[in-house]
């Protein structure tokens, strides 16, 4: 199989999409032949039943994430910011919009900018052997927060005006609003949920 990221879909069996800023889209896929479209296709050994799970990881400046690994292999794509990726005694350098594969095992240093905020954007494949040892893979997809990220926005009263007017519920969420979706993901109340991803975001990607 091969693991593709695209802007577009091409009717696979198994897709994650996610949705950015400027209304287009990022599709991971698992796919018998790259499309010509592909932003980048790796080849991956899976077999039926893995799961694929999709996330965000958010960088302040001079965010580091330390020598590490993952359980399996997925896709990366940034969405702003600057990230520095050692692996496999390599370093490579990405901008805004810049995808790239990680295996999983292989060990990875990750250093963001000193001086901007840094985001990506993932999907994960994970052995179906981790749902069945009570090892659930899900994720959280926030809406706008009240965060120090955000405090060029919420410092802009026109400009908040006109952001907020997007969100049915007509407001910013509060830190604790996320904090309920992450106890029960993380609870026994959320035993039998795995590789879904839990949206939390004031009912913005429900219009």
């Amino acid at each position: 199989m091969i693991l593709v990221l695209s802007r577009t879909a091409h009717d696979a069996q198994n897709a994650v999409v996610h949705e950015l800023d400027d209304g287009t889209t990022l599709v991971w896929e698992l796919l018998d032949d790259e499309p010509a479209d592909a932003l980048l296709a790796v080849p991956v050994d899976v077999k039926p039943g893995w799961l694929m799970r999709h996330d965000r990881i958010d960088f302040p400046p001079g965010g580091i994430a330390y020598r590490h690994t993952h359980p399996g292999p997925g896709i990366r794509y940034l969405l702003f910011g600057e990230l520095t990726i050692e692996s496999a005694g390599e370093t490579h350098r990405y901008g805004p919009g810049e995808p790239w594969f990680e295996s999983g095992p292989e060990p990875v240093l990750a250093t963001a900018s000193e001086t901007e905020e840094t985001a990506f954007v993932r999907v994960l494949l994970l052995a179906p052997e981790w749902a069945g040892t009570g090892v659930t893979a899900n994720g959280i997809f926030p809406g706008a927060f009240a965060t120090e990220m955000n405090r060029s926005l919420l410092e802009d009263p026109v400009k908040y005006k006109e952001f907020v007017a997007q969100i049915p519920m007509g407001r910013w969420g509060e830190l604790h609003e996320i904090t309920g979706p992450a106890l029960f993901l993380c609870s026994e109340a959320a035993s039998f949920v795995t590789g879904s991803t839990l949206t939390a975001d004031g009912g913005w990607t429900a219009q």
